[in-house]
């Protein structure tokens, strides 16, 4: 039988959640019995239990919210045990999210929050090169932070329980939201996944007015705009920025089993605010089977695909092939890595900051031979570059060009003397620029004449990953962010 090991903090669960912690452990214990009928044993390891983590000779977690601690104890339960997958029980103020350096350093984010150190055996490090090699199959079961009611966490442990596999045109029945500038890269990202994009809606003009039908869809991909803290996702079309998808309009509308992928800025954030939470929350507090997205700023082009088109794709095709969430995810960063090489700056920060939620075990479609299965793959090719192809520039022709293509696009007028040009990350022959604006959005600093603040209210950027050659820019990419 294959092993499942489930990982938790019973300390931190029982101070959060005291009146309710005999009924979530009710609750794990039903799924261990519901594992077992599936040909899976599964094993609860709580990393601050003294007596158990002594019987398997590992050092317990004694501060709850030491990332250290953390990634040691759960590396060490993992190599002593080779499971064939790992779910942790709750959000980051229970088992913590991995802080690493974020290597675009100047784009608003102070780090990347990250669960890919615990998918590689590799010593505690807070650097996203040294987890370039994931082997580990892992997931997550969040629950809402600063809760103090189970309802979310007891949900996710419910639907991870009774999950069964469904044949795969139940998922056929997708709802596809893209931001209206980012038509291009969406559409094609979709028709990778599902075929012709006929269920793809970009806002504007669909502004947050889906009807029941379309929320009950049992697929959801979305590529909007997200902003830290914010609980709606935003379409986008020139300078307007109107709400594609709020959590009043999801509410209690989506399918149970869902699957649900997400490109937004912030898309996968746990937190709560004034009793707050965010999207991926109440997807997975409205009983979804899986939720994957992005801690932060995420990247992506405007044409063609990149960075969050290419992870939450292969994240969800690995599911329709009849994968597991947690393999499902583990080929995403496998194949992410592989074909993304050489990485740039803001690949290293995709492969960190796109997360899974869902149960690790859990298989919501039946096996299809002929799409993509899990599979092993020595990545030790993999390097650390730069986009590499083009025609000779200099930098400041590449800048104006760019800004010229927008202007157009916006009929206005460019003055980007208020911007900011910061060198990210470069070696000897490569360099990535990142022109970083100041709130509200790039609008109001490239185009001084256009002073409206939209409603994220957070730093927007445009990247341009560079090769220079004599002095000379040999190639550029560009990159926007979906916040």
């Amino acid at each position: 039988m294959k092993v499942k090991i489930i990982i938790s903090n019973l300390s931190v669960l029982t101070k959060k959640y005291s009146a309710e912690i005999s009924t979530i452990k009710q609750s794990l214990a039903a799924l261990i019995t519901a594992d077992e009928l599936k040909g899976i044993t599964s094993e609860i390891i709580y990393l601050d239990n003294e007596t158990q983590m002594q019987s398997l000779s590992i050092i317990a977690v004694k501060d709850a919210q030491d990332e250290k601690q953390n990634k040691d104890a759960i590396t060490a339960i993992i190599t002593k045990m080779t499971p064939a997958s790992v779910t942790l029980v709750g959000g980051s103020d229970i088992i913590p999210f991995q802080t690493l350096t974020n290597p675009m350093a100047t784009d608003g984010d102070d780090n990347v929050p990250s669960d890919l150190p615990y998918a590689c055996c590799v010593p505690y490090s807070q650097s996203i090169t040294n987890f370039l090699k994931p082997d580990i199959a892992i997931t997550r079961l969040p629950d809402i932070v600063k809760a103090t009611k189970a309802n979310a966490l007891l949900n996710a442990i419910e639907v991870a329980t009774t999950a069964k596999p469904k044949d795969k045109k139940y998922y056929d029945n997708y709802l596809a939201i893209s931001a209206e500038v980012w038509q291009g890269s969406t559409s094609e990202t979709v028709s990778h996944i599902f075929g012709e994009p006929d269920k793809l809606h970009y806002c504007p003009p669909n502004n947050n007015d889906w009807n029941k039908a379309q929320l009950s869809a049992s697929c959801h991909f979305i590529n909007c705009h997200g902003a830290d803290h914010d609980q709606n996702w935003y379409g986008q079309q020139g300078i307007d920025y109107p709400v594609a998808l709020s959590v009043e309009k999801l509410a209690n509308h989506t399918s149970e089993y869902a699957i649900v992928a997400a490109e937004c800025c912030y898309g996968a954030q746990l937190y709560s605010l004034d009793d707050q939470s965010g999207l991926c929350n109440h997807y997975m507090e409205n009983k979804a089977s899986t939720f994957c997205g992005s801690t932060n700023i995420a990247y992506g082009p405007a044409s063609g695909q990149g960075q969050a088109d290419y992870i939450t794709q292969y994240y969800i095709n690995a599911l329709r092939a009849g994968n597991s969430l947690g393999d499902s995810m583990l080929i995403a960063r496998q194949e992410f890595i592989h074909q993304s090489s050489p990485l740039t700056p803001a690949d290293l920060k995709t492969i960190a900051q796109f997360v899974c939620y869902g149960d690790a075990s859990n298989t919501p479609i039946l096996a299809d031979k002929t799409m993509l299965k899990a599979k092993s793959f020595d990545p030790s090719a993999t390097n650390i570059a730069y986009y590499t192809s083009g025609k000779s520039m200099s930098l400041a022709q590449v800048i104006k060009d760019e800004i010229s293509v927008m202007t157009q696009q916006l009929g206005i007028t460019p003055d980007v003397s208020t911007g900011q040009v910061n060198v990210v990350q470069q070696s000897t022959s490569a360099k990535s620029v990142l022109l970083k604006t100041r709130p509200h959005n790039f609008h109001s600093v490239l185009y001084t004449n256009v002073n409206k603040s939209h409603a994220l209210g957070n730093t927007s950027n445009i990247v341009l990953h560079l090769l220079e050659e004599n002095g000379k820019l040999m190639s550029k990419k560009v990159l926007y962010s979906k916040g």
